[in-house]
């Protein structure tokens, strides 16, 4: 069973991807987009629509893969940025291109240029039922560096000017180098719709020689998707080729309508971006700080662990007062008796040696022992 998908090489804002996404929920798409921050609001949306079928690379395509200097116009919708340089001299002089004010490059960046059969492999596909590609100048270029796979795709869509009086920038090709690339590759074109009122640059449908567009285009419900349906304008003669209020009517207003409408969701979605980045760096700084407060409480820990700790307090002796008094009173009570026999000895002796009819003849050393108690 083929692994076929869908491809988007440019996808801007995401209007023709995500609609189409929300109608085939079992086909992968797969898109790509160089300028960092349409990526990342393509990311952000994807997410918030839960599209897993859906995937997206941030490079360029062309022919030679290398690191390339990318013209970045971050006004309107940034949909003239391109790899190419603007053909200042064609500008100067086409009627239609002087009356657009968009057409300036506010900064370059580098990007990574790839090859489009290089990515194909890499994902796995093998089979491409539609790729719609809108990479400014370099359109032909990014069909052809399909390779070998140009034998599997089935379908598509690219922009291209129509003469060379009409270029937007400098060496892109002209629709009759890409009619001539589809017929040498086995496509034919099925539509060819003006992408402005002027004719400078259409939209070519191709589909490959023996499919049935319709039913390919019914399968893959392209159609209601304002940016496969295109538009049809009438031609008006004019010394400048502008279509005037009378002919544009209710086409206008939807027109004007419809363009407001998608200004409004962008400038939502943008501030939704804003928002959660402010709210990335809060939690990242919340997390620097929370780092610190734990880094100083293990030091803390760590200066705790070598800090000898206090010795316990020897506790004191235990003391029995009541035991310890009557100790005192009965040592007391010892002496007392002690003082009174010596007394009572010491007044019998003083009787003895005043005593006429006794004298006595005991030696000193004699009397100190009865005094003492001893024999």
């Amino acid at each position: 069973m083929l692994n076929s998908c869908i491809l988007d090489i440019g996808v801007n804002q995401g209007d023709f991807i995500f609609p189409l996404a929300a109608r085939l929920p079992s086909m992968p798409l797969f898109g790509v987009e160089p300028i960092p921050e349409l990526f990342d609001l393509l990311e952000t949306k994807r997410a918030e629509l839960d599209l897993s079928h859906v995937r997206f690379r941030r490079v360029a395509i062309d022919e030679a893969p290398r690191r390339a200097r990318f013209n970045v116009a971050r006004h309107a919708d940034l949909g003239v940025s391109s790899l190419l340089d603007f053909d200042t001299a064609t500008l100067q002089k086409n009627e239609y291109w002087q009356g657009r004010s968009d057409l300036y490059f506010d900064e370059e960046i580098d990007v990574d240029v790839v090859r489009l059969d290089t990515l194909i492999e890499a994902e796995g596909f093998d089979h491409i039922s539609f790729i719609k590609i809108d990479a400014q100048g370099v359109d032909l270029r990014v069909l052809a560096s399909l390779g070998k796979y140009l034998d599997v795709l089935d379908a598509g869509m690219l922009e291209v000017s129509t003469t060379r009086n009409s270029v937007l920038y400098h060496d892109e090709p002209l629709l009759r180098d890409v009619l001539e690339f589809l017929d040498q590759h086995g496509f034919e074109p099925y539509a060819i719709k003006s992408n402005d009122p002027a004719c400078a640059e259409v939209n070519v449908y191709f589909n490959r020689k023996g499919i049935d567009w319709q039913a390919l285009e019914q399968r893959l419900q392209l159609r209601g998707i304002a940016l496969y349906d295109g538009r049809h304008y009438w031609h008006v003669p004019s010394a400048t080729p502008q279509l005037p209020p009378e002919a544009l009517g209710a086409v206008a207003h939807n027109e004007v309508a419809r363009a407001r409408h998608f200004n409004a969701e962008n400038a939502a979605t943008w501030a939704r971006v804003v928002h959660w980045k402010s709210e990335v760096g809060r939690l990242a700084r919340e997390k620097q700080a929370l780092s610190v407060q734990l880094a100083e409480q293990r030091s803390a820990l760590h200066a705790r662990r070598f800090i000898p700790a206090a010795p316990a307090p020897v506790p004191a002796p235990r003391c029995d007062h009541a035991a310890f008094d009557a100790e005192i009173a009965r040592l007391q009570q010892v002496e007392a008796a002690l003082r009174h026999e010596s007394g009572t000895l010491r007044s019998e002796i003083k009787a003895l040696r005043n005593s006429t009819s006794w004298r006595v003849t005991l030696p000193l050393r004699a009397l100190k022992s009865l005094l003492t108690g001893h024999a």
